[in-house]
């Protein structure tokens, strides 16, 4: 009986420490409380059973006897005679009786419960200790106990304290296939588990999340019942009950963009996201899977809009797109049943861009041009489209525009282009129009946007600012060339070294291949930074050219500058350059010495076309300064003239300190263009002496008339508001202006006369050196006729003296634009010239030697022929420099030559047949030139010494005789007569010569008393001291002639002191 009872509290036990530690699930713990209930009705039964079931004494006397031996047979033997009554025939009843008493008194001593409750249970001891350890255990925290008790009577049942501790969402209604998170609140705990039972049963642990446990149950299909664990505690069963779905189907997007993109509708199913121009018009239908009470569109910016329900279920609504935002659709059913899109739809709003427009001619700040007019190159685009083009501007303080273009076909891109007229801005010298250009695109929806150019200025500049900048350009290109003076004279004396020691080589070696290499280097880049320089000279020519006007001297300068330009290029010399690279590749020390030789010819060619484009840049300065002080000039005399007015109109006292102010700044200007006088007078010291005479002897007239002081006393009269005096002052300057600007005019007209004479010098150089050239070809021609010569060194010469020919006529090409009396013949007799030296070089290089000499000698004729007509031409055009005695000298020199030249010929040599041979013919057309170039050397003597009959007179018929001797040469016809006519007229020229030296020109001076010209006004006769002005002419009649403004205010101010 102990025994069960000690069996039955142990099981309890053991199931509350079972639980306590394992924490036993609900159907666990369902089965042990079954088996538990079921088992305490049988072990009552068996406790019953053991207490109404009579006892074995056998067998309780065999676990005594176990249990102490000493007892052994004692008590077994009396349980056997008291038990069994067919035992005891053959025993008495007496011993019988004595055995049972005696195992009665010492069963007496014995305590049973040491025994019996200790052998009744499974595993004796041990069971008992543990028994003893699970109630100890227990009784620890008793409040388990009770837990536990809980647990096993109600698996299913809210174990523990639940109040404070939120559960969410406790009861709820899923969509089918959708998921709920559960969350437990206050939870006491960081660690739990929700569990959950319907069709699918599961579990899921609960993570700590923001001091929430929370849990998700995904998928959910079945209605379900859930419930929170907390260690040993869980909640009530909670109902997730499904439903179908609210869903839509078969989404239809019709995006409209606006009609001024020209995009077409798009149509796109089952897709949600919108990506749209802004301002398109999206209409979105669907189909919902059950019928509806009401539904919305919910966008996350800009609130919500309603949806139009038809039918139930079909879903209709449209909207303008405006920003970028997301959108859902919402639903409700008449049992309250909703949908909404929860990851929602994004709705891209595409801008329109701003338009973009560029300047792109003029690319930078630029000055304003003499036409005033500037044209504007601007390209456009925009994304959608352009509507118009416009002109922003601010001149005077003001800001306007002028619409350019207008497009009704709107483009994306578009080229912008106008002349604007700066002119109709009333814009002054020194002022600037800041300016842009803008573009509008043809945005329909939120109007127009505008697009702007970055902004740029025009400056109206003035006088000292055109010329300013051009000099500086031309400063710069100057430098720019200078700076290749030094390389270029290295590389020549390299190029003389590395000839000279091919020729002294028999081959050409390692060392002088890699000088070779390096001078090809050298010479290339010194040709790139030629290349460069001469392109920006170029530009700076052509913006020049396009943007002022200038005198007609120096638009002529221009002009030749510019064919200077276009002829100074380095393709000879890299053709050239070219051949030594090939020469050097074959190493043939003949092909390397005639590809130097050609490389120094060009060097020599474009150095001499480079030296003259920079003296013409030089003197192209030089004019322009001078131009720009004469209109500085022209410029001060206006604005003082200007100013005299307004002084002698008496403004008030306001406008006078106004006025002196001006006055004061036109005294500036006038010292400022006088120290330019003085240093362009320095620069023309050395080139045009006579105009650099003239300008420092206007320069010492303003400083001796003190011009620049009456200016300033001028301006502190006014400053006093004494304004007659001022006036008086500013009559003064205007005069002495008018004699300074009539200086200028005078220094001008120096420097044409000094370019007249150096084209006539030009021109008479061209003919030395075709007399030069015409000496090359002489001793070619000689060298031909002898037939050991070698024709590749022969062709190779007859090139160099072709280009040297060709140089020339290019030269006269120039001229020949630039001076009407230069003969076309010597033009087209260079070009015969040239054609023939061309076909000797084939000839020599084919081996035809005969072809090539003849070839040889026409190309000797033409040069003759030539040098004749351009001294003809040189006689025509006028020049020439120097005192008597130098140039007679000159000629005396040229004349000897000629003497000794034709001496030569006689006797004259003689081919078979009597007939004059080919190199005494090309000789004497040669000399026919020479003297044809002393004769226009006297005639143009006798034009500038005519007027000193004592010493000129003597060699006016000296010309005539000259020609004689030239008409001999031509025709071949010399003679002793022709020789001795040579002799006098040197004779002649020795004599005049000698008579210079020994004689002066005589100091007296004849006076004669001054004379009118004809046709010109005389004064009628009067009495002395009674003339009056009443002859004069009329004031209408003088004013109604031409004078130049600055002279005549003198007039004026002239007869109204003769009224007087």
């Amino acid at each position: 009986m102990i025994a069960s009872l000690y069996i039955g509290l142990g099981w309890l036990f053991l199931l509350h420490l079972a639980d306590w530690m394992l924490v036993l699930p609900s159907a666990a713990r369902f089965i042990l409380s079954f088996a538990t209930v079921l088992a305490l009705p049988v072990l009552a039964i068996y406790l019953l059973f053991l207490r109404l079931r009579p006892a074995d004494y056998r067998k309780i006397s065999y676990e005594i006897e176990k249990a102490i031996p000493e007892l052994k047979q004692e008590i077994s033997t009396a349980v056997q005679f008291g038990l069994g009554k067919e035992n005891r025939e053959n025993y008495s009843q007496q011993l019988i009786a004595d055995l049972i008493q005696r195992a009665g008194e010492k069963l007496k001593g014995i305590q049973g419960g040491s025994i019996f409750p200790v052998k009744a249970l499974p595993l004796g001891k041990p069971t008992v200790y543990m028994l003893i350890v699970l109630v100890i255990g227990s009784l620890i925290r008793p409040s388990e106990i009770c837990i536990s008790l809980e647990r096993y009577m109600s698996p299913d049942g809210v174990i523990g304290q639940w109040d404070g501790i939120g559960i969410s969402p406790g009861d709820v209604r899923v969509a089918r296939e959708n998921e709920i998170l559960v969350d437990v609140v206050n939870p006491g705990r960081t660690t739990g588990r929700i569990e959950w039972r319907g069709d699918a049963n599961g579990s899921a642990p609960m993570t700590i999340t923001e001091g929430k446990l929370a849990a998700k149950i995904k998928d959910i299909r079945t209605p379900l019942s859930y419930r929170i664990l907390l260690g040993r505690r869980q909640s009530r069963f909670y109902r997730i009950d499904c439903y179908t779905p609210l869903l839509l189907s078969d989404i239809r997007l019709k995006i409209t963009p606006p009609r001024y993109t020209g995009f077409q509708v798009r149509q796109m199913e089952n897709q949600g996201d919108i990506t749209a121009i802004r301002g398109s018009r999206v209409d979105i239908s669907a189909v919902s899977t059950l019928p509806l009470e009401e539904a919305r569109l919910l966008f996350d910016r800009s609130g919500q809009k309603e949806v139009a329900i038809s039918e139930g279920r079909q879903l209709s609504v449209s909207f303008y797109i405006g920003r970028n935002e997301k959108y859902n659709i919402w639903g409700r059913t008449a049992q309250g049943d909703t949908f909404v899109n929860s990851a929602g739809y994004r709705i891209t709003c595409l801008d329109d861009e701003v338009p973009e427009i560029e300047i792109i001619f003029p690319e930078n700040d630029i000055m304003l041009g003499e036409g005033m007019k500037v044209s504007l190159i601007g390209a456009a685009s925009d994304d959608f489209g352009l509507s118009a083009a416009r002109l922003g501007y601010i001149s005077s303080g003001r800001q306007k525009n002028t619409e350019i273009n207008r497009w009704q076909k709107y483009p994306e891109d578009a080229v912008v282009e106008y002349v604007w007229d700066v002119g109709r801005l009333d814009v002054l010298p020194g002022d600037s129009v800041t300016y842009w250009l803008e573009a509008l695109d043809n945005d329909a929806v939120s109007g127009p946007k505008l697009g702007r150019s970055r902004v740029q200025i025009i400056r109206v500049p003035t006088i000292e600012d055109i010329y300013r900048s051009l000099a500086q350009a031309d400063s710069t290109v100057m430098e720019k060339i200078g700076q290749t003076e030094e390389p270029r004279n290295q590389l020549k004396e390299e190029i003389d070294k590395l000839a000279q020691s091919l020729k002294e080589a028999r081959k050409i070696d390692w060392q002088q291949q890699a000088a070779a290499e390096q001078v090809l280097k050298k010479q290339q880049e010194l040709a790139e930074q030629l290349e460069q320089a001469l392109e920006q000279a170029a530009e700076n020519l052509k913006q020049r050219e396009n943007k002022w006007s200038f005198d007609p001297e120096t638009m002529e300068k221009l002009a030749q500058l510019r064919e200077l330009f276009d002829q100074v290029a380095t393709d000879q010399m890299r053709q050239d350059m070219e051949r030594l690279r090939q020469a050097l590749d074959k190493l043939d020390k003949q092909e390397v010495g005639r590809a130097l030789d050609n490389l120094k010819l060009s060097q020599e060619d474009f150095k001499r076309q480079l030296d003259q484009t920079m003296e013409l840049l030089k003197e192209l300065r030089q004019e322009q300064q001078m131009e720009k002080l004469d209109r500085q000039l022209q410029d001060l005399a206006q604005r003082q003239k200007d100013l005299k007015e307004r002084t002698e109109s008496r403004p008030n006292d306001g406008l006078n300190k106004r006025l002196s102010s001006e006055q004061k700044q036109l005294a500036e200007d006038l010292k400022k263009i006088s120290n330019e006088m003085q240093e362009l007078a320095r620069e023309l010291k050395e080139s045009n002496r006579e105009a650099s005479q003239k300008l420092s002897e206007n320069s010492d007239r303003l400083q001796q008339k003190q011009t620049g002081r009456k200016m300033e006393k001028a301006s502190q009269s006014l400053s006093e508001n004494n304004n007659s005096q001022a006036a008086d002052l500013q009559k003064q300057v205007l005069s002495e202006l008018s004699m300074i600007s009539a200086g200028m005019q005078s220094a001008r007209s120096s420097m044409r006369q000094a370019k007249n004479k150096a084209a006539a010098k030009a021109v008479q150089q061209r003919a030395r050196d075709l007399l030069d050239l015409s000496r090359q070809q002489e001793s070619l021609n000689q060298s031909a006729a002898n037939a050991a010569a070698n024709q590749n060194d022969l062709a190779n010469q007859q090139q160099i003296i072709q280009r040297q020919a060709e140089r020339i006529r290019r030269e006269l090409d120039n001229m020949a634009r630039n001076n009407m009396l230069l003969s076309p013949r010597s033009q087209q007799m260079m070009q015969e010239a040239a054609r023939q030296m061309g076909q000797a070089a084939q000839a020599h290089s084919e081996g035809r030697g005969d072809q090539a000499q003849k070839g040889g000698q026409k190309a000797l004729a033409s040069l003759n022929g030539a040098a004749i007509s351009l001294m003809e031409s040189s006689g025509s055009s006028g020049g020439g420099s120097g005192d008597m005695m130098q140039d007679l000298s000159g000629l005396s020199g040229q004349q000897q030559a000629v003497n000794q030249g034709t001496s030569s010929l006689l006797p004259m040599p003689q081919e078979g047949g009597g007939q004059m041979s080919q190199q005494a013919r090309s000789r004497m057309s040669r000399l026919a030139a020479q003297q044809e170039a002393v004769r226009q050397g006297m005639e143009e003597f006798g034009q500038k010494y005519g007027g000193r009959r004592d010493k000129a007179g003597r060699l006016d018929n000296l010309v005539e005789e000259m020609k004689q001797v030239i008409e001999d040469l031509k025709k071949q016809q010399v003679s002793r007569q022709t020789i001795e006519r040579q002799e006098k007229i040197l004779t002649r020229m020795l004599d005049a010569q000698q008579s210079l030296k020994e004689r002066d020109f005589s100091r007296e001076r004849q006076a004669e008393s001054g004379r009118l010209p004809e046709n010109s006004y005389r004064p009628p006769n009067t009495d002395k001291g009674k003339w009056t002005p009443q002859g004069l002419p009329a004031w209408k009649n003088w004013r109604q002639e031409y004078y130049p403004l600055e002279y005549k205010e003198i007039l004026e101010e002239y007869f109204r002191l003769l009224g007087q």
